[in-house]
């Protein structure tokens, strides 16, 4: 592959973002087996550990998509990162209901916020009329999945908060 191109060293960036991925999660799987608390005294240290993986996993995909979408179908690159920012989303939403942690839930309805603000404000600039549309009905299912997502889990979340007596679930 030329240099500058989204192929040079494409297995190499591969490779070394698997493995820097796989000892994130494998430190963050460790550290909660054997309940380190270095960090911080009232929590596991492995919710900073798969913090810092989620944050490092948004970065890279966005890296990653952004030149791939740029090498290869420069007007799509956009609506890719906004597609991308929308399904993390539902990424973490799907986590935070599994595990019952509010705080995930909350970063996601964050991420969702800042997806539409960046689709309203920022994409809709530079789309064609069909990268628009593509791009509100992938938003719109999303949000409507989230919502039905909420209205199936409500009742458990509610036992929950109930059971521990605050608004925070588990962070």
């Amino acid at each position: 592959a030329v240099r500058g191109s989204y192929d040079y060293l494409l297995l190499e960036r591969f490779v070394t973002t698997f493995v820097l991925l796989v000892v994130l999660y494998l430190s963050g799987t460790m550290t909660r087996a054997s309940a380190l608390r270095t960090f911080s005294p009232e929590r596991n240290d492995s919710a900073v550990i798969f913090t810092v993986l989620g944050i490092a996993m948004f970065i890279v995909f966005n890296i990653e998509a952004s030149a791939f979408f740029y090498a290869h179908l420069r007007p799509a690159r956009f609506a890719a990162i906004s597609v991308l920012w929308t399904v993390f989303s539902v990424g973490l939403m799907i986590i935070g209901f599994r595990k019952n942690i509010a705080t995930v839930r909350k970063v996601s309805i964050a991420l969702f916020g800042v997806t539409i603000l960046k689709v309203f404000l920022f994409d809709m600039a530079k789309f064609s009329t069909p990268y628009r549309i593509i791009s509100f009905i992938i938003l719109g299912l999303v949000l409507v999945g989230t919502s039905y997502l909420y209205h199936l889990f409500k009742d458990r979340i509610l036992n929950i908060m109930a059971k521990e007596g605050t608004g925070e679930i588990r962070s």
